[in-house]
């Protein structure tokens, strides 16, 4: 059994005040034997010592992200320091950092770590929560493949920090309330836990009627449907182009991928078309698969999340839920409220379960095939969600 407690504070500059408030909410004298805390800021924090000095008061680990808005259990602003503490005395934790990361050439680096973490473990875990650095707009796939690689068959679930206006450079993992730009860390957890999953990512209200083949592609860029130049047929699909030829605000159109492997759809972003027709994505999708588009809107974020976490209530009982939900989905909720979803997580999930929440620039998140087994996917516009 796992207990847990959330503690967060709004104070950023006075670090004593922080570091009082947010351990006033913690009873630390009721840890048992395996504890360890997942955080998430927002990225001013970054410039201040209060993430630093809270978890130097703290008897156990801590890892996360910089995120653009996250919540916890009874938060009042987007623009926190949350924290979920997760304490067990038969579950046990234990944590992977990998030393500074590449988007190639890294899997050394990343099986040292893990072989590290895992030591003297007789069993495997039963999940891996992943914080991820964004090396690129298209390292997630890199580092979930490789992970997935090196752990095979055990599901993962986590995000790829963020940060809010300046192409995410400032983003960072969180380790011991030090913020690092290009390591990955990650928990993995041993014992008795039945982790559910779900994802959100699809109103099929939207989705564009025509599909294509992937006939030509090379890592993360699209370069033929139907052995025709990619941007062609998405604009035959009923996309536009501008006067250069290049496709008008593609990252309003997700491309729903199926893997054709029993395995659900995903969604894929589009960064930028090319003169020759190539497309690059926000992640990798395989030669074969099938598209088609969708796209996304104010309603369509509302009415996804709502879906989720309405399915999410239907759980007979949990004591915990993690959520992540991608950038995307802040951005286009901004149009109305930029706490849209908080709300609707607080109303569906502040009952008796703790929670927390952080924006992602790459949902991570496994789904099933037709075998019931897990594939571990990184995911665009999705909101999804571990409850335990």
């Amino acid at each position: 059994m796992i207990k847990t407690m959330v503690a967060y504070t709004k104070e950023i500059d006075d670090i004593d005040f922080a570091v009082e408030e947010m351990l006033g909410q913690l009873d630390l004298d009721s840890l048992l034997a395996e504890t360890v805390g997942i955080a998430y800021c927002f990225a001013d924090f970054v410039e201040t010592d209060v993430v630093r000095a809270v978890c130097e008061k703290l008897p156990f680990r801590v890892i996360g992200a910089t995120t653009i808005a996250t919540a916890v259990n009874e938060s009042d602003s987007p623009m926190i320091f949350g924290l979920l503490v997760l304490t067990s005395d038969d579950v046990k934790f234990r944590v992977c950092v990998t030393e500074e990361l590449r988007e190639e050439g890294s899997e050394e680096i990343i099986r040292r770590a893990y072989e590290k973490a895992s030591e003297g473990m007789e069993e495997r875990p039963v999940l891996l929560l992943s914080y991820f650095p964004l090396l690129s707009p298209t390292s997630g796939d890199f580092l979930v493949n490789t992970f997935s690689a090196i752990a095979p068959g055990i599901p993962m679930f986590g995000t790829l920090c963020v940060t809010l206006g300046d192409n995410f450079v400032s983003s960072r993992v969180i380790v011991d309330g030090i913020f690092h730009k290009s390591v990955a860390a990650m928990i993995l957890v041993y014992g008795d836990v039945k982790p559910r999953f779900y994802l959100g990512n699809l109103y099929e209200e939207k989705l564009m009627k025509d599909k294509a083949v992937v006939t030509g592609v090379r890592g993360f860029a699209l370069q033929t449907l139907n052995d025709t130049p990619a941007r062609d047929v998405l604009t035959q699909m009923g996309l536009s182009t501008d006067s250069q030829g290049e496709l008008l605000m593609p990252e309003l159109f997700p491309l729903v991928v199926d893997f054709n492997d029993g395995t659900p759809p995903i969604l894929r972003a589009m960064l930028k078309s090319f003169p020759d027709g190539t497309v690059n994505l926000a992640g990798e999708i395989p030669a074969g698969a099938t598209l088609s588009v969708s796209s996304i809107d104010v309603r369509e974020v509302q009415t996804v999340t709502e879906r989720t976490l309405e399915a999410i209530e239907k759980e007979e009982h949990y004591d915990c839920a993690l959520l992540h939900s991608c950038a995307a989905r802040f951005y286009v909720a901004m149009e109305i409220d930029d706490e849209l979803e908080l709300k609707a997580i607080r109303k569906h999930l502040n009952d008796g379960a703790s929670f927390i929440i952080s924006y992602s620039a790459g949902e991570i998140c496994p789904v099933k095939g037709r075998d019931n087994t897990f594939t571990n996917r990184m995911h665009n516009y999705a909101i999804i969600a571990c409850v335990f």
